[in-house]
């Protein structure tokens, strides 16, 4: 498949009328602080710019490395993939120092757990749709409960009357809890954007 480099847009690369995102050049592999200033200096600020070089003026500024460049650039990368490892959940847990069976106490503990998930998941721009309360009694038998919800969320405030019910489906006069947890699952990123953008000429 060929394409057909129309033009630029805001510094974007319009790529058979596909504007492409700007990447800055500092994000492509083998470009460090000396190459990043040469480019820098020469006006090239994005993979769009540096697209624009051909082979040979990269190689008279940076010599045998040039066409490794040339090539990352044009996402051309023969390197061996190594598989990455993706988070499947956001959770907290406590043990505690005494057994509790009061419920508002359990509620308490959850709702902490739960700003802490909620940091977390801000750390990380992620956002889940799956709740799950985690709890062992005191004989340490464990027992969870979920909750599937439409969208995402992230913070303690919207887990919480989820929390509340799924510790309500649970018989707390048994015995009492010895541990307690919160996690998310079925996780996204926080921002899903698609950029995606068709340009249309007109003569």
């Amino acid at each position: 498949m060929s394409l057909t480099i129309d033009a630029y847009i805001g510094g974007a690369l319009v790529v058979d009328g596909v504007v492409e995102r700007p990447i800055p050049i500092h994000k492509f592999f083998g470009v460090g602080k000396v190459t990043e200033a040469t480019l820098r200096h020469l006006g090239i600020l994005t993979r769009a710019d540096l697209k624009q070089l051909s082979e040979e003026r990269l190689r008279i500024l940076f010599g045998e490395r040039s066409s490794l460049l040339y090539r990352y650039v044009r996402g051309e990368d023969d390197r061996p993939v190594e598989p990455m490892r993706v988070k499947k959940s956001v959770d907290k847990e406590v043990t505690l120092a005494q057994d509790i069976d009061d419920p508002d106490r359990m509620l308490q503990i959850l709702e902490q757990l739960a700003e802490q998930v909620e940091r977390r998941l801000a750390e990380l721009d992620l956002q889940g749709k799956t709740i799950t309360l985690k709890l062992r009694w005191s004989d340490f038998r464990l027992m969870t409960r979920s909750h599937t919800v439409p969208r995402g969320v992230r913070d303690a405030h919207t887990m919480m009357p989820h929390l509340r019910s799924l510790l309500a489906t649970l018989d707390l006069d048994q015995q009492p809890v010895r541990l307690l947890g919160v996690a998310l699952s079925n996780l996204m990123p926080t921002h899903e954007t698609e950029l995606h953008q068709t340009v249309t000429w007109t003569s």
